[in-house]
């Protein structure tokens, strides 16, 4: 049995509070070996956050029959439980396979039951022991930086560059005198000033304005947040309430609140702490990275598996 394929064709999936959680039962006729790299390659083929993989094969004595116990058909049943880096640190695997008598650690547990219990009331129970984990959605107010680098109209494109070199950014909210935004200035804006030679020229000539400009609330939600990031035609995000500038949100932010980016943890010149477990998330995660001055160090769980190039891309990031 291609059990890879059986997975993808009978994963179904639940949103909840922003995270996709998919989970899936196959019965085989004996037990498969390698589950975990299955597991681990449905959660990344299916764009799920967290996969609760389950297979059910009869329990057999060394002749090949099946095994009864007082006229009832005793099956193993293996639960597998995977979740990507970015999901929220209160989503813990290990404490919700441990229970069964398993174990792992948050993002990546395990158990194997024998039983004559019906397999599919186990797999809901630890699905919704872990619907339960999963907390309300992050909102814009909770990740953005509120320590606001702006321009002006009036001052230089010159000027606007060395505020996004000197603060490793890539791009600036523009506001008026009564802090209302008026449009936004990108790195990419000044580096076609430098080419024309226009350095000495205002703010105001070269920022973009009205449609060209995306802004949210501090109620946007974090999905919503990477949605138009992703697109990528935005710089940081201006954050307004009342009209007013309050915050910004870089990819940067974006990271920090998936728990991928840990500033604090460089030594040194070193730089920021990119955390993925595998070469796949590592290019997932980089997708979220500002053009800017610092790469960051790169680490991968040593001990998952590697499906993809062991070369990762070049990682620039910006930091506020």
């Amino acid at each position: 049995m291609d059990v890879l394929n059986h997975g993808l064709q009978k994963v179904e999936k639940i949103q909840t509070n922003g995270v996709m959680l998919g989970y899936c039962l196959i019965e085989t006729e004996d037990f498969v070996k390698g589950l975990s790299v299955v597991a681990q390659d449905v959660m990344q083929l299916s764009n799920i956050d967290i996969l609760i993989f389950c297979v059910v094969n009869y329990v057999k004595s060394r002749n090949g029959k099946v095994k009864e116990e007082d006229g009832r058909v005793r099956r193993q049943i293996s639960l597998i439980g995977r979740a990507r880096p970015r999901v929220d640190e209160r989503v813990n695997l290990n404490e919700v396979f441990s229970a069964l008598g398993g174990g792992g650690h948050p993002k990546a547990a395990a158990v194997t039951i024998r039983t004559d219990e019906d397999p599919a009331e186990i797999l809901d129970e630890v699905v919704e022991s872990i619907r339960k984990q999963i907390p309300e959605e992050k909102m814009t107010k909770d990740f953005m930086s509120t320590d606001i680098v702006v321009s002006r109209p009036d001052d230089l494109i010159s000027e606007a560059q060395e505020l996004m070199y000197s603060h490793c950014l890539s791009g600036l909210p523009v506001v008026d005198a009564e802090n209302e935004l008026v449009g936004t200035v990108l790195q990419s804006d000044a580096w076609t000033a430098e080419k024309q030679n226009r350095l000495d020229e205002k703010v105001s000539h070269f920022m973009r304005r009205g449609s060209h400009v995306v802004t949210i609330s501090p109620e946007t939600t974090l999905p919503e947040v990477e949605r138009i990031l992703a697109l990528g035609k935005a710089g940081p995000l201006p954050v307004l309430s009342d009209g007013q500038i309050v915050g910004v949100v870089t990819r940067i932010d974006i990271l920090r609140a998936r728990h991928l980016w840990s500033p604090d943890d460089g030594d040194g010149d070193d730089g920021p702490i990119l955390q993925v477990d595998t070469v796949k998330e590592l290019h997932e995660a980089t997708t979220a990275v500002d053009v800017a001055g610092e790469k960051p160090i790169i680490q991968i769980d040593p001990v998952k598996e590697l499906h993809e190039s062991n070369t990762p891309p070049d990682v620039f990031a910006s930091s506020n």
